[in-house]
């Protein structure tokens, strides 16, 4: 007896560009309420709403459309913005001074107050940096000094150390500040109205563009040096570490802006390289580099800042493009070298050094993720047959096995550079591969007529309904401890065990039993699973069966391929579509595809790479589940009541009556 509790969602995906990863942006012009080609700097205020630093001034998004509340003259820009904990906004301007927002109320704070003395001694330059300390707010300028503002507005200045700084950031640590500036980093500390400052080895003779705070770090953006991270001892002793991709840093990035959004990503705006995307695992090391510049941003060459905000959704402020948001998608499509969108992707293997084989029509190679790129190329310049690439193994000796749709078995070793083909015996002539797999050192051959054993490159036996099989069409087989599951269009469980076969009656329905089955997998816990050709999915426990099929929310009947991730999820390839099995909440969720585009998965084409990432082939090209976007909203959304309307007209309520 079994208790099942479904649900359906439904959600959807992006779709594949011109190379790459891609991914899909929406941008905020005219229409939207914003003509402003410049902006600098987003923040967010405690009612939710969204505030952009423009050229032409403060604009705020509702959710819907942009507003510009605020602007002075011609020649002011908003270049900067910070939020303070009681929730107050500070804007910086271009040419000095400090805006003040509060309780959507602005108030412009003059950093100096005019005294009898020339004109220029008035001026205050480009306001490029606030931090937070002892309830007060300090302010950085580029070539007027720091600034501290006090709960009553009173202003004091410090210059003197720093007069031939040009600054451009800086960060409050526990004995003094980090200062950015021209000329490099410096560790500095206030001593009465002097600041002390020494020099910060390994980052010199560049512009600090970019101090944040991350965790018990310090976050790092040059113009020509890279990003590092920095920690600061209780010694007051700085280590300092370049943040890497493998061997490369990010010394050719121009960094305007950079920042840990606390769920293992950093996010580095540049000039003329766009938006990247740092992924770091647990020890804080990036495995992989996204840049959003060769994946559907290409328009968007000069990030300012980038900005996540309390819903977790992207935004980018940028000098070519305004404002522009991320879509959440979880799903990216990869475009292979020399390959069109619409080239099917028919089977993947898993490789070394985060790596993966594709198998695709006329060819296959090798692919890695970090940075995505063709490692290794095979075609009929290499002895490989004009065909479809059906499945794919590599054996402990490093030899590549590849099953094709029509011509048959082809390998090639690792010193050698062309593959050779394997002879069928003369009896069997239809030489149509469904599936490849290694069991005990020996290659597993899937076909119409049987399973096929290779040993020693050579053709060995076959298993078919003539020695125990129940049927002689095989779609997979599955390794499964000292078992090699194979799965067959008979209803029953087969298995070979050392040279044996081996037969369970598993209890299944007659409708089950006119559909085939097409592949094995166990869950986390170790129980089997079993999808078929027209009868769902089932799980299969001693004399115990489950099956789940369209009538519990599965996407179809037909699965064509299944796995099963770390988080014990069971994700189902259909035609037409995806599905995922929540084992422990019995939940299914389906993903269907966007703007009305058809993609069919294939049937030997997912996996799960070394860093537990998902691939799938499609009849579109490649695409990766990103398990770090797809995530449900922890918050609670913000209200805020704009307008009431009675009999529809518009009602006024003061702030002390209740609307019942």
């Amino acid at each position: 007896m079994f208790t099942r509790f479904l649900y359906v969602l439904i959600l959807s995906f992006s779709y594949l560009s011109s190379q790459g990863q891609s991914f899909r942006f929406d941008y905020y012009g005219v229409a939207d309420g914003i003509s402003e080609d410049f902006a600098y700097s987003i923040v967010q205020d405690d009612n939710g709403y969204l505030l952009v630093s423009t050229d032409e001034g403060i604009y705020k998004f509702n959710g819907f459309n942009f507003e510009r509340i605020y602007s002075e003259d011609d020649k002011t820009k908003f270049v900067s913005s910070y939020k303070a904990i009681d929730g107050t906004i500070w804007f910086g301007k271009s040419s000095g001074g400090v805006l003040k927002y509060s309780e959507g109320k602005f108030e412009s704070i003059p950093l100096l107050k005019k005294v009898d003395v020339d004109e220029e001694q008035t001026k205050v330059s480009r306001v490029t940096d606030f931090f937070e300390h002892q309830e007060a707010i300090w302010i950085a300028t580029q070539k007027s000094g720091i600034f501290r503002i006090d709960n009553s507005n009173s202003v004091t200045k410090y210059v003197k150390g720093i007069e031939d700084f040009n600054i451009y950031s800086f960060a409050k640590t526990k004995h003094g500040f980090l200062i950015g500036t021209d000329m490099g980093l410096y560790q500095s500390s206030l001593e009465g109205d002097s600041i002390i400052s020494k020099e910060v080895e390994d980052i010199f003779y560049s512009n600090i563009n970019c101090i944040t705070t991350a965790n018990s770090s310090y976050l790092i953006g040059t113009e020509s040096l890279g990003a590092f991270n920095l920690t600061i001892d209780r010694e007051n002793k700085i280590n300092i570490m370049p943040i890497k991709m493998g061997e490369n840093d990010l010394s050719k990035f121009h960094i305007n802006h950079i920042f840990n959004d606390g769920n293992n990503s950093v996010w580095v705006s540049t000039n003329k390289k766009g938006l990247l995307q740092l992924c770091m695992n647990e020890e804080e090391v990036c495995h992989e580099m996204i840049m959003y510049s060769q994946g559907g941003l290409k328009e968007v060459k000069t990030v300012k800042e980038c900005f996540i905000d309390r819903e977790r959704n992207v935004w980018i402020a940028s000098i070519d493009e305004g404002v522009v948001s991320l879509r959440n998608d979880f799903f990216s499509f990869y475009q292979l070298n020399n390959i069109s969108p619409d080239r099917v992707v028919y089977t993947l293997a898993k490789a070394e050094n985060n790596s993966f084989w594709i198998g695709t029509e006329n060819r296959v190679m090798r692919c890695s993720v970090s940075p995505w790129r063709v490692e290794e190329e095979y075609s009929v310049n290499e002895g490989l047959p004009l065909t479809e690439y059906s499945s794919l193994v590599v054996d402990e000796e490093e030899t590549i096995w590849v099953g094709s749709i029509d011509k048959g078995l082809f390998y090639k070793r690792k010193e050698e550079t062309r593959f050779t083909s394997l002879k069928f015996p003369l009896e069997y002539q239809d030489k149509t591969i469904y599936h490849l797999s290694i069991y005990n050192s020996k290659i597993y051959i899937s076909t119409d007529f049987g399973l096929i054993e290779v040993e020693d490159y050579k053709f060995n036996r076959i298993y078919s309904m003539k020695n125990g099989l129940p049927h002689n069409k095989i779609a997979t087989t599955f390794p499964n401890g000292e078992r090699l599951m194979v799965a067959t269009r008979a209803n029953e469980i087969s298995f070979l065990q050392g040279d044996s076969v081996y037969i369970e009656k598993i209890p299944i329905t007659r409708d089950y039993r006119d559909s085939g089955m097409m592949q094995y997998v166990t869950d986390e816990t170790g129980k089997l699973w079993v999808s078929t050709s027209g009868a769902g999915i089932s799980s299969v426990e001693g004399d115990q069966s489950l099956m789940l099929t369209e009538a519990d929310g599965l996407m179809s009947n037909f699965v064509h391929s299944m796995l099963c991730d770390s988080d014990n999820q069971l994700w189902m390839t259909h035609r037409g579509g995806l599905g995922k099995y929540n084992i422990a909440d019995s939940v299914f969720t389906t993903y269907d595809p966007v703007e009305g585009r058809k993609i069919d998965f294939s049937n030997n084409a997912s996996l799960i790479d070394d860093a537990g990432r998902l691939w799938f082939g499609t009849n579109r090209g490649l695409i990766r589940y990103r398990s770090d976007l797809d995530f449900a909203n922890g918050q609670s959304p913000i209200v805020n009541i704009i307008k009431v309307e009675v009999n529809r007209e518009r009602a006024y309520y003061s702030e002390e009556e209740k609307i019942e």
